[in-house]
């Protein structure tokens, strides 16, 4: 916020994202809510949708770290464990590396913390190693996935059983 003494002087703000102040100034507005408030609101959300793990991917700045941060500690206080936790420049092209290692690491929830065109970055690369998903096996039955296809089940989803003699029998 090199420019507050300035705009205090002369009563502008120049600055869209002020730095992470929670104390009021007499001539800076922040124009966002506070991270801890968004924070709060994800956290309770994942929560509420039984999240035990989650990934963090952000900018390598300030703005990255501040959220990290913030996640940290909320996370910490709803007993929810941070799996993995990678960063990425925002001039960066690729996010390949860190997203492999957010998907090894196997959270149940990944939070980007990024913003503007260089924010949709993971989201393309996870869904894009998603998309890519082939006969996967899971508890449900076997998935592929594709870009038109978000669902990935085929016919080897949808198995007849018959119990005989007190076992499982597969009816093909």
């Amino acid at each position: 916020m090199g420019l507050r003494d300035v705009t205090c002087t002369s009563k502008l703000s120049a600055s869209r994202h002020p730095p992470i102040q929670y104390q009021v100034r007499r001539w800076t507005f922040k124009a966002l809510q506070n991270q801890p408030l968004m924070m709060e609101v994800t956290v309770d959300h994942m929560v509420a949708s039984k999240v035990r793990s989650v990934g963090f991917i952000g900018f390598s700045d300030a703005y990255g770290e501040s959220w990290l941060h913030e996640l940290t500690a909320q996370l910490a206080a709803k007993h929810i464990e941070l799996k993995a936790v990678e960063r990425y420049g925002s001039k960066d092209t690729s996010v390949t590396a860190q997203v492999l290692k957010l998907v090894q690491a196997k959270p149940d929830a990944i939070l980007i913390a990024a913003a503007g065109t260089p924010g949709a970055l993971p989201q393309k690369t996870l869904r894009d190693a998603l998309e890519a998903t082939k006969d996967l096996v899971t508890s449900q039955g076997v998935m592929t996935m594709s870009p038109q296809d978000h669902v990935g089940y085929d016919k080897r989803a949808a198995v007849m059983v018959q119990i005989r003699d007190g076992r499982w029998k597969y009816v093909p």
